[in-house]
């Protein structure tokens, strides 16, 4: 097994390095992981991981300066757990048969080039070609090698072929020894490195003997091995495989004394416990626009109380504050409605005439005048009017010498003014369209590429002088031709954020992104939540709007997969959300057959009630119908069993399917194994390893059921499971549902083409 721990790193961070801590596990106390949920119609539970850990130098002791991990054993931190299996070659991928890029790395000194390569192989068609950098030893190919035990010998070896001319290979233990050089060319020649392990896990590198390789010098690398002993014995092709079980963060570090024996009780749950804790989510533009970290970002959005806009980039720009140009006009928060699909306000400005009325000024402060001078510039702004020939947004230097100005001319066509030299702008005319038709419109300004998008359309070249040391912004004039209309969501940002995201903000504001699939709408949402990468697995439909927000990340998510119809589960591998639409369940194929003398027989039942039972359904959509449908056959055998859900579909269509869909598979109860607990570490390596790949939506196979069963063969779906894991034992009982609720019709299947039996239709 592996368990390892980021210790100083946040739950969000995407790159963290890891401190294995497996040779302190209490197997004797057990390790206990819950993941998923109890049923199909559940919403899957955080994941959850408990254990004890050897604490006898006080190194898990929080606070404990003497620690070599002080001071961040603290919650909160990343953990994964997994279990390695193997025969005897405890190397990943050790052929290349298969692509090896996810274990097989560059070290940090990088490779020209790495990969599968069909020139030549000692066995099979595959083997691995690298290529040197000139510089150093040349780099390395690296694998962590995990399952290691403390205190034992191992010899790893492998299989090289060297070019005549090209520099000898070895292997090296990083942190630790290097092997003997090979010393045989245009063969192929096995050389090994005996080591005794001081970790759980130790990085494994192949590099070269010399310094400095030519460019173009290469090696090919087949058949590896790490096995237990002081020599390189027969080659195992099988190889291990590491199962992860968990990955999450830390809740505690629980010390306790057994007498004089010190014992740490260690508990974790699962990114979900991160996500569940974070607040709602303001509109989907305004996470938008801060996720792409703007210098400065003016939503303009506050109550009708307000005399003054805040900034939200959180650089330390000051507020917004009213000035007053001529005499008269007023300047109004919270009451003008802002872009469609946001439910938030914005500002509302009405002159007493072009010279006479109010506008925003505000100093953006010291950190936007750096950043303006040390990077290129792009702006954003959302507006609304009727009203041509007046200026939206003003930026400028503290001298004036550098202005950017943002105006519609006369005809309502987006005009920026600019100079660098203060004195008179020079006008340019983005587009000949009119603006000022009391619609609200968008505009994204990139200076790097020197394009401008409007409401999300194609970029339109321009050619504008480039501003630095910008210092102050104005909303709603400058200095007089004030801006007659509305005006929400202005930003600045500095970095070179690609122009053609932004633009897409214009879809976040005006849409709400509706209409996308759900498995983007998952991903982005979890973004806005820090997490950067989802796995979606399937077929997706589209979904409607959430652009007002208003509920957090995981809630807003929760919404998403009730539509899909799928399953949302953090992803056990590493840091990322697992998300399956329905279709991964339409006809799944088993992934493990299992004998019913197999299973922990006492612990087996077949139910057959009415808790999933539903046979009227209203459905509805956000500003769609409300539907009903109604299974009659079944109202009349077992009486009503109504239900109520909403749903963001696209169309009425999709929902009348969806509700159709849902009482078609349980209007009619039907008997189903709900519990399936298997002894899985006593099962053959190959079973086993089935057992600890299976996860959600997986479907396992029972064959010679008792007599009294519903058939000799039963099929179920996992929806999760809770497991035991200790010393040569794991048990794992898993979740599950029938599998044939999800059975769909496919044209001219034997299977599941009966008519009147097995025709029902997906959607």
């Amino acid at each position: 097994m592996v368990l390892r721990v980021a210790f100083g790193f946040a739950p969000t961070a995407l790159s963290v390095d890891w401190t294995d801590i497996t040779s302190y596990v209490d197997l004797s106390a057990g390790i206990r992981i819950t993941r998923g949920a109890s049923d199909e119609l559940s919403q899957t539970q955080p994941s959850t991981m408990s254990l004890a850990l050897d604490n006898l130098d006080g190194r898990f002791s929080a606070g404990l300066a003497t620690s070599p991990y002080y001071p961040f054993v603290r919650p909160n931190c990343p953990i994964q757990y997994g279990i390695v299996t193997a025969e005897k070659n405890l190397i990943r991928i050790p052929s290349f048969e298969t692509d090896p890029d996810t274990v097989w790395l560059p070290s940090s000194a990088g490779l020209t080039a790495w990969g599968q390569d069909a020139t030549r192989a000692h066995s099979g068609s595959w083997s691995n070609l690298v290529e040197w950098v000139a510089s150093g030893t040349g780099g390395g190919l690296q694998q962590t090698v995990h399952g290691l035990e403390i205190g034992k010998t191992y010899t790893l070896s492998g299989y090289v072929w060297v070019p005549t001319g090209d520099p000898s290979v070895r292997w090296r233990l990083v942190g630790g020894s290097a092997g003997t050089a090979s010393a045989t060319t245009n063969a192929w020649e096995r050389i090994s490195l005996s080591f005794t392990a001081t970790s759980g896990t130790h990085i494994v590198e192949l590099t070269t003997s010399v310094t400095s390789p030519v460019l173009g010098d290469k090696v090919w690398l087949d058949d590896v091995q790490v096995e237990e002993g002081a020599s390189a014995t027969t080659f195992d092709s099988a190889g291990a495989e590491v199962h992860w079980r968990f990955y999450g963060t830390v809740n505690d570090w629980g010390s306790s004394w057994r007498g004089l024996q010190s014992e740490v009780s260690l508990t974790a749950t699962d990114l979900f416990k991160y996500l569940a804790r974070l607040p709602q989510l303001s509109s989907l533009l305004t996470e938008e626009i801060q996720l792409a970290d703007p210098t400065i970002y003016y939503p303009l959005t506050e109550p009708s109380t307000s005399a003054s806009a805040g900034d939200l980039a959180g650089d330390g720009a000051g507020s917004l504050v009213p000035v007053q140009v001529g005499s008269g006009g007023t300047l109004t928060f919270g009451e003008q409605q802002g872009p469609a699909a946001t439910a938030q306000t914005a500002l509302k400005l009405a002159p007493a005439g072009a010279a006479n009325g109010l506008r925003l000024d505000a100093d953006m402060g010291a950190t936007a005048e750096t950043e303006t001078t040390n990077d290129y510039i792009t702006f954003e702004c959302w507006f609304q009017t009727t009203v041509a020939s007046r200026r939206l947004l003003a930026f400028r230097s503290q001298t004036s010498q550098h202005q950017l100005v943002f105006t519609l001319n006369g005809s309502g066509y987006l005009t920026i003014e600019h100079t660098n030299v203060g004195g008179t702008r020079t006008a340019t005319v983005v587009t000949a369209v009119n603006l000022a038709n009391g619609a609200w419109h968008h505009f994204v300004y990139d200076e790097l590429t020197q394009v401008v998008y409007i409401d999300g359309g194609a970029p339109i070249a321009v050619s504008i002088t480039l501003m630095i040391a910008l210092r102050y912004c104005a909303i709603g004039g400058f200095p007089d031709q004030l801006w007659d209309g509305s005006v929400a969501h202005a930003a600045m940002y500095t970095g070179n954020f690609p122009p053609v995201l932004l633009a897409a903000h214009y879809a976040a504001g005006s849409t709400g992104f509706a209409g996308e699939g759900s498995e983007y709408r998952i991903l982005r949402l979890a973004g806005y939540a820090g997490i950067a990468a989802v796995d979606p697995i399937g077929t997706f439909s589209p979904v409607a709007s959430q652009g007002e927000g208003g509920s957090s990340a995981l809630e807003m998510m929760r919404v998403v997969e009730s539509t899909e119809g799928g399953r949302l589960a953090s992803h056990r591998d590493g840091h990322a959300v697992l998300f399956q639409s329905r279709t991964v369940r339409y006809n799944a194929p088993v992934s493990v057959t299992l004998q019913y003398a197999d299973l922990e027989t006492d612990d087996v039942s077949v139910p057959v009630d009415d808790q999933k039972l539903v046979n009227q359904l209203k459905a509805s959509r956000p500003g769609g119908a409300t539907q009903r449908v109604v299974a009659q056959a079944s109202v009349t055998a077992f009486g009503p069993y109504p239900k109520d859900v909403t749903i963001l579909k696209t169309s009425d269509a999709e929902v009348i399917d969806a509700a159709w869909w849902s009482v078609s598979r349980y209007a009619v109860p039907q008997p189903e194994l709900r519990e399936v607990p298997v002894r899985a570490y006593s099962m053959p390596l190959a079973t086993y390893r089935t057992l600890l790949d299976a996860d959600i939506s997986s479907v396992i196979e029972m064959t010679d059921m008792p007599d009294e069963a519903e058939a000799p063969t039963i099929s179920a779906t996992v929806e999760g499971y809770a497991e035991q894991i200790g010393q040569e034992s794991h048990l794992i009982t898993f979740h599950t549902s029938r599998t044939n609720t999800d059975a769909v019709w496919v044209l001219n299947d034997t299977t599941n083409s009966v008519l009147g039996s097995t025709t029902r239709l997906a959607y």
